[in-house]
């Protein structure tokens, strides 16, 4: 699960997001363990905001 579905779901995004599913062809268990890494640590590595994000126009546009 966890890196599989991630990966899984690279695949249809744009390049250079989709190359991410080439990671597909290792071990599992090392994918769900950087996978885990990255999970405890996304928000010194990502940010972390107080509000949420208010869609704009054109964002709302690509959402169901």
């Amino acid at each position: 699960m966890k890196s599989s579905a991630a990966l899984r779901i690279a695949r249809y995004f744009r390049a250079p997001w989709s190359w991410l599913a080439i990671f597909l062809i290792l071990p599992a268990g090392f994918r769900d363990w950087f996978y885990d890494r990255v999970a405890q640590n996304r928000y010194r590595l990502f940010g972390k905001t107080e509000t949420c994000l208010v869609p704009t126009a054109e964002l709302r546009r690509r959402f169901l």
